[in-house]
């Protein structure tokens, strides 16, 4: 069957707002996974949502939860999403990264404390949409599978984006080019 991304990300905003997600996060979360799939990284697409709606209603994550700012400097934070849903503490981290490296040439945001952010390339991608070298990473934390009492150790996720120039100055003249790195660590209820 194929759905229209527009109904699919409906389908899964409605599910985690029955799951007590507010509104904005679960558009956000719904938004990030459809991407997942139009590009082709089914593993983290929509496929996600029974798992996260599981974890949701379980305890596991925080539909609730309130992200809040650990540390801050001029081109540096750190995050911690108080055991909520990893996508849209991971958004607004881009963010956050993104604002930092446009004022300060460089921005490096740490998230904490946060489930499954979903699939590195959205982050990078929103980056590179601004003009961005964008890269983002997980850590590779200890996992455990849903319905399973089986653990594994999760691979160090990495993805780099960068728009495309016409213009060899982009790479010859590495001083102008603001960079931004942003790093997550998972930690799962067991």
């Amino acid at each position: 069957m194929h759905y229209s991304r527009s109904a699919l990300a409906a389908f899964c905003a409605e599910a985690l707002q029955a799951a007590r997600v507010g509104r904005e996060d679960a558009e956000t979360v719904a938004r990030v996974l459809t991407s997942a799939d139009e590009r082709g990284v089914s593993s983290h697409g929509c496929v996600r949502m029974e798992g996260y709606v599981e974890c949701l209603l379980s305890g596991g994550i925080r539909p609730d939860a309130v992200c809040r700012f650990v540390a801050e400097g001029p081109s540096s934070a750190l995050l911690d999403a108080g055991q909520g849903l990893g996508i849209p503490v991971s958004v607004r981290a881009a963010e956050l990264a993104i604002e930092k490296a446009k004022q300060t040439g460089v921005g490096v945001v740490n998230v904490r404390g946060s489930h499954h952010h979903g699939a590195c390339g959205y982050y990078s991608l929103m980056c590179a949409r601004q003009g961005l070298l964008g890269l983002a990473m997980r850590s590779g934390s200890t996992i455990r599978l849903r319905r399973s009492a089986l653990t594994y150790s999760g691979c160090a996720s990495i993805t780099g984006e960068m728009e495309e120039s016409t213009s060899s100055t982009v790479w010859t003249n590495s001083g102008s080019l603001p960079c931004l790195f942003f790093t997550f660590s998972m930690t799962l209820a067991t």
